[in-house]
């Protein structure tokens, strides 16, 4: 049990094949569109059974609730293996960046990096935020913040621009 890469079936028929590649592509998908922290239990260390993961043209799935190593943080490493992967957490994004073609954040080594991106942006962590989730997550906050009387802020986080100094807000 863990998070194994999802294959094709082999020996069957062309028609049966074809319905296998629109299932595959349909998952594919998913998971680019969903790229961020929903897929983890932090409270637990665990990828929730279920996951899918795009992984540099692979797509992996959990097949049960599976165990992170490293001390709990709030980044979490995919690295695939052959037809398996394996989760771990790490501190920071350091040589991290958002690779477009993948449709995720990934390292050099082609270990795919899963967080809430609204938070790293927040907190320095990357530069910009490339994701749909991430950026809806932006435009909520921008909106209760104008709400809160504070409209410099609002427009900083509908925008994606964000202050330098957000430590100021953090206080709010």
């Amino acid at each position: 049990m863990g998070i194994k890469k999802i294959s094709g079936p082999t020996g069957v028929s062309n028609a049966v094949a074809g319905d296998w590649a629109g299932l595959i592509d349909i998952l594919k998908m998913n998971s680019q569109l969903n790229v961020g922290s929903a897929k983890i239990d932090n409270s637990e260390a665990v990828v929730l059974k279920g996951a899918v993961f795009y992984i540099s043209g692979d797509l992996y799935i959990a097949d049960s609730d599976t165990e992170i190593t490293g001390s709990v943080s709030n980044y979490v490493k995919i690295t695939a293996s052959g037809d398996t992967a394996s989760a771990e957490f790490v501190a920071d994004l350091s040589g991290v960046t958002w690779d477009a073609d993948k449709a995720g954040y990934y390292d050099l080594s082609g270990s795919l990096y899963i967080f809430d991106e609204a938070l790293a942006f927040i907190d320095g962590e990357v530069s910009s935020i490339r994701t749909k989730v991430g950026k809806e997550i932006s435009e909520s906050i921008g909106q209760i913040v104008n709400k809160s009387s504070v409209p410099q802020w609002a427009d900083a986080m509908i925008s994606g621009q964000l202050v330098s100094d957000f430590n100021t807000f953090k206080g709010f």
